[in-house]
């Protein structure tokens, strides 16, 4: 299961109903932690997520509020003692932030630190054995950055009848080929994955898109997306203003994630202005164009489970 945790949808401050946005994606023991504004350690704190598990850190663009909490949360990480190196990645301008930081609050590591400034259009951010994070730059005032995380594409369910019949005997064998290894049995045959594994499985696709207008980049990140976190930050009356700002409508989000065919589209970095109690009304004119479109909440959490 990949699990997702808004710890915050809001925009340009913090408000005391709302945190700035930040997600963390929860996949194979690791939390992925996209954008860390001032005060994100608090809801990760309300999370029970634990602090340990954040080692690879993605920052959207250099204003204030989605990279000035990580000098304390990289101080909370060395109370935790992370396993291994702790790596941020980001626009560039991410690397001299974080060190001057390090250097003003004369902060001394008890773990490395590695930061990785992408400054290609587009390219792969992190890869792992099983899943790798992908990036390309958005529209915004400054450069910016949106991401999704890719799982890889997964074995087949394993066939235990077929399994039995070979005469496969239950136990590591049976883990091995799952694993796609070959098996040779007593009488010297040697059986593959593919004699007991169905097709293969299409991975998960979540998708982090803030701060941007309608652009290139939105689709090709959120491309079959199976989870969408976009900006919808203003009501669609404020179009020019948000043109203006270079942020979107919760209408222009709705219309990026339908074009996209995104499974589901959650709206987040909502403006300062809307109360909670009023976040319902940009759902809404969202829905008008794509129904699968809801509203962000802090805390929020989203599961999505293995494809069959």
């Amino acid at each position: 299961m990949i699990e997702c945790v808004l710890f915050g949808t809001g925009g340009m401050m913090p408000m005391p109903y709302r945190f700035l946005v930040s997600l963390a994606v929860r996949i194979e023991g690791q939390a992925l932690l996209f954008d860390c504004g001032e005060g994100t350690q608090i809801p990760i704190k309300m999370s029970r997520i634990g602090i340990k598990p954040i080692q690879n850190i993605f920052i959207s663009h250099m204003h204030a509020d989605h990279v000035t909490g990580l000098p304390g949360l990289l101080m909370m990480l060395n109370q935790a003692a992370p396993d291994g190196t702790v790596r941020i990645y980001g626009p560039r301008g991410i690397d001299a932030y974080v060190r001057a930081q390090e250097t003003t609050l004369r902060f001394e590591r008890d773990y490395p630190l590695e930061i990785i400034e992408l400054d290609e259009e587009k390219g792969v951010a992190m890869d792992s054995k099983n899943f790798e994070v992908v990036y390309h730059v958005l529209r915004h005032r400054i450069r910016c950055l949106g991401y999704s995380v890719v799982e890889k594409p997964r074995p087949g369910r394993f066939k235990i009848g077929a399994a039995k019949e070979l005469g496969i005997p239950e136990g590591p064998a049976w883990g091995k080929l799952q694993r796609g290894e070959n098996v040779e049995l007593p009488d010297g045959s040697v059986v593959g994955p593919k004699d007991v594994l169905g097709p293969s499985r299409p991975g998960r696709k979540i998708t982090y898109i803030t701060d941007t207008i309608p652009c290139p980049g939105v689709y090709y990140l959120a491309d079959g997306a199976d989870l969408l976190f976009i900006e919808g930050m203003f009501e669609h009356e404020l179009a020019d203003e948000a043109k203006e700002k270079w942020h979107q409508t919760a209408v222009q989000a709705a219309k990026q994630a339908k074009k996209s065919g995104a499974a589901r589209a959650v709206l987040i970095h909502y403006s300062p202005r809307y109360r909670n109690d009023e976040i319902s009304r940009l759902v809404t004119q969202a829905r008008t164009v794509y129904d699968v479109v809801e509203g962000g909440r802090d805390g929020a959490r989203y599961e999505l489970k293995v494809k069959d």
